[in-house]
């Protein structure tokens, strides 16, 4: 009579277990990365944020960006990349040595397309265009509100879509606190089939309405 050998562990015939892992290897191919949870994978690879200020510039809000609580926080939450549309300011771009973010600015350019599309988290002006741009593309975005330029009609719109859950609205003062609590990543999406959405909250807090 034909002995057959079983796993002391499973109880199961060890030839019938050979076969149920050949057959899992062929069907499907496993990577190392299956196995990394994602936020080591984050650290490895370095998450994105986008900074745009508009033409005028934020001298204050750019200022923050390059310090170093800032880009400490930044890399414990994994942003590793940053990219800074500085407007019509200048930037110091002497980072601390132990910084280990890696850090693009410009002024301006034709288009800021790419850099949207790029970005895990985008810090904007108050700006109707900008905050328009990140809501079509369903980032996370935090406005931060340029207490020197007093645009009613900005703060107003960024303060509606605030209350709508579709923004985090902030000031600068408070911009670290507003990172560190991450409430950006719970954001709702914005409406992707009304396209008229925008255009009918702006038209309110701008009175036409």
């Amino acid at each position: 009579m034909k002995r057959i050998k079983y796993n002391k562990t499973t109880t199961r015939p060890c030839n019938q277990l050979k076969k149920k892992v050949l057959l899992s290897r062929r069907r499907r191919t496993v990577y190392l990365t299956d196995f990394i949870p994602s936020s080591y994978r984050d650290a490895m690879s370095g998450k994105s944020i986008f900074v745009t200020v508009g033409s005028t510039g934020f001298h204050s809000l750019t200022a923050l960006i390059i310090s170093q609580p800032f880009l400490q926080l930044a890399s414990s939450l994994y942003y590793h990349n940053i990219i800074v549309q500085h407007g019509s300011h200048t930037m110091n771009l002497q980072l601390p040595e132990s910084s280990n973010v890696r850090l693009e600015s410009y002024d301006y350019k034709p288009s800021l397309q790419e850099d949207y599309e790029r970005a895990d988290l985008i810090i904007s002006h108050a700006g109707a265009g900008s905050i328009l741009e990140s809501l079509r593309l369903k980032k996370p975005l935090i406005v931060v509100i340029n207490d020197l330029l007093m645009d009613n009609h900005q703060v107003e719109l960024a303060l509606e879509l605030h209350q709508q859950k579709y923004l985090i609205c902030t000031s600068v003062s408070h911009l670290l606190e507003t990172l560190k609590s991450r409430s950006y990543e719970t954001l709702k999406p914005f409406p992707r089939h009304d396209e008229l959405a925008f255009a009918r909250i702006l038209d309110r807090e701008l009175g036409l309405n």
